[in-house]
């Protein structure tokens, strides 16, 4: 199953946060953002405003052979 960005599973199969710092920091603004302005679409505008872009994760494809 696909987690959301910012968690990841670890060697056990339990969810954690993403070690990568950078992706936790990111995560912590959008939710401190959110509990600031209580607007998705103005947390989306800080963002864009600010030229701060959201981490994201590549999905690829298995072509299993």
């Amino acid at each position: 199953m696909r987690l959301p960005t910012g968690l990841v599973y670890d060697l056990t199969g339990q969810v954690v946060l993403d070690p990568d710092e950078e992706v936790q920091n990111a995560v912590r603004l959008v939710f401190a953002l959110f509990d600031q302005h209580h607007s998705a679409l103005a947390v989306v505008t800080h963002l864009k405003q600010q030229h701060l872009r959201f981490p994201t994760r590549s999905w690829g494809w298995c072509s299993g052979g």
